[in-house]
């Protein structure tokens, strides 16, 4: 009688640890689904770019920004409109970011920077984020992926950081 109580007692147990099993198991899954999501809200939308970090406002970086470029028209991207007339293409603006474009007149290249507009901190980072051929933006290579060589893409952070951040004030990287 007590091995028929065994019998029915494991019959009825196996459903319910299968139901044990497959709750812990969706627990997971879901658990690490959320932590992904979490971590992902947390990243840049420009993953790729190298990051620099400035002790100043966002406003206070724009505006050495502005008066670097004034200092050193070279870096300034002046672009030809339709009509003949050249016009600097000054910082420009989306959603999250503010889009920084740098000229490398004696390479005849052209550095795309991001700076996250919503930041507020006493700290703020700007992002080497592609380089392109010119003054076209028709061909971007982004920074730290294959699309540019390990060799090209250490002498862009270096022609960035000593030509330009050097020149704006103390920066480290992120």
């Amino acid at each position: 009688m007590e091995t028929n109580f065994r019998k029915l007692r494991n019959q009825q147990s196996i459903p319910a640890f299968k139901d044990k099993l497959f709750a812990m198991f969706f627990g997971l899954v879901v658990g690490f689904s959320f932590l992904y999501s979490c971590i992902n809200l947390n990243t840049d939308d420009y993953p790729w770019a190298e990051y620099y970090t400035f002790q100043c406002s966002r406003q206070a970086l724009l505006s050495k920004i502005n008066i670097f470029k004034e200092r050193n028209p070279d870096y300034q991207l002046v672009v030809t409109l339709q009509s003949g007339q050249k016009v600097e293409l000054k910082n420009t603006y989306t959603a999250h970011f503010c889009h920084i474009y740098f000229y490398l007149k004696n390479r005849n290249e052209t550095l795309h920077c991001v700076m996250n507009i919503s930041d507020t901190a006493r700290t703020t980072q700007i992002g080497l984020e592609a380089v392109s051929k010119g003054i076209g933006f028709n061909r971007w290579r982004e920074i730290n992926t294959k699309k540019l060589t390990p060799k090209e893409n250490q002498e862009l952070k270096r022609i960035f950081e000593n030509q330009i951040l050097d020149q704006l004030g103390p920066w480290s990287r992120k």
